[in-house]
């Protein structure tokens, strides 16, 4: 087993600041995104035809470049933060959001590129979120892969300096897809347990947690 992208890019990280340093690494909304190198390929043939590649064991070799990269990237950013003492204990506060559901196609197989596709309607989900407050920076977490544009919503409503937004927290829920995907029949739709909505649901209440944390900072000025 291999601990792929993440953990060549916390070993690179680990490494450079000493054994005594544990790095985080921690998802944000990747549902509609994908490294630019992959060992898996698919390419057309001489008649057009798509027929998938695989690099199999020299996939580490890219794995490893690619968390090299993250890593170093990450150790740069680092390089310039400037610190200061934690006015503010840590604060964190859970709670569950009630979405709308949607019954998935069996199979991966059933998931192709088309122009229609019937969403079908499976009741609703209960959704565990989380949001944190360490200084001027909150976390904002759930389960689910959300896409990008949903990541967007939630720093831009957010009344803090700096806010995450981390998925695959706590277990995984797979993707729960940004309406327009709905519209656009995106593979996030297609795969997902979610229906049209959940995202713009738990945005609107992970909003809500975040200004509770934000309203009720004792060293707020």
């Amino acid at each position: 087993m291999s601990a792929d992208l993440a953990g060549a890019a916390v070993r690179r990280i680990e490494t450079h600041h000493g054994d005594d340093t544990v790095a985080l690494f921690l998802i944000g909304a990747a549902g509609d995104q994908a490294p630019y190198l992959t060992a898996v390929r698919t390419r057309p043939d001489e008649n057009g035809v798509p027929r998938r590649t695989q690099t199999h064991d020299d996939g580490h070799i890219l794995a490893d470049l690619l968390g090299e990269r993250l890593g170093d990237a990450a150790l740069r950013t680092a390089a310039r933060i400037r610190t200061a003492p934690l006015a503010t204990p840590l604060r964190v506060i859970h709670a569950h959001v009630e979405v709308p559901a949607q019954r998935p196609r069996a199979g991966l197989h059933a998931l192709r590129p088309t122009t229609s596709y019937t969403y079908e309607p499976d009741g609703s989900a209960q959704v565990p979120i989380v949001a944190v407050h360490l200084g001027v920076t909150a976390l904002a977490g759930l389960q689910a892969e959300l896409n990008a544009a949903t990541g967007m919503a939630v720093k831009a409503a957010s009344p803090f300096p700096h806010t995450c937004l981390v998925t695959m927290v706590n277990g995984a829920a797979k993707y729960m897809a940004d309406a327009g995907s709905y519209d656009r029949i995106t593979y996030e739709a297609m795969n997902s347990g979610y229906a049209r909505g959940a995202a713009e649901t738990v945005t609107g209440r992970l909003d809500g947690l975040l200004r509770e944390l934000y309203t009720t900072d004792p060293q707020r000025p």
